[in-house]
């Protein structure tokens, strides 16, 4: 347990700061705990303690998270990923989305779309975020996740056309 007065020194905030503490709780230790469990193999929460109406002091409960995936595992896959040219990375995620849902999943659209689009969509497969989504058409999902991937890492705006567009374009090329 730690009063106030203490958590400002420890964090070397000024004890003018902050009067309120509505503004510290919301300013500084919910986006604290809220940083710690999104990133650390630590699950933080926190317990006011008051003295009548006013929070005195704070209990802090710490445990270990261990479902946590250290950066580090993230890390060494995205630059085994990085490694890999477009083609490679979106034959990859051909295969992954093939052996999933059964499907015939174009991998023309790597030579428009960014690699770090392509990895994105990798990890994100690999880490089982698609699993309690119900897809009734797997190509067309998976391709407008990909452009909005690709959209929001470039800021360029590629539609379902230039996709088309580049499917076409390796048919006439073969």
């Amino acid at each position: 347990m730690l009063l106030i007065e203490e958590i400002k020194e420890f964090l070397d905030i000024d004890t003018k700061a902050y009067n309120k503490y509505s503004n510290l709780k919301t300013r500084v230790l919910l986006k604290s705990v809220q940083e710690i469990n999104q990133c650390s193999d630590l699950t933080v929460k926190i317990q006011e303690i008051k003295k009548g109406r006013k929070v005195d002091a704070i209990e802090f409960e710490i445990e270990r998270n261990n479902n946590y995936i250290t950066p580090l595992d993230e890390w060494e896959d995205y630059q085994k990923m990085q490694k890999k040219t477009r083609i490679e990375l979106a034959e990859i995620v051909h295969s992954m989305i093939n052996d999933k849902y059964k499907v015939n999943f174009a991998s023309a659209s790597a030579n428009i779309i960014c690699k770090e689009a392509i990895i994105s969509l990798i990890q994100q497969i690999k880490e089982k975020e698609f699993e309690n989504v119900l897809i009734s058409h797997p190509v067309a999902y998976f391709q407008q996740v990909l452009l909005n991937i690709h959209n929001n890492h470039t800021g360029e705006e590629l539609t379902k056309a230039d996709l088309r567009r580049a499917e076409v374009e390796k048919m006439l090329i073969k």
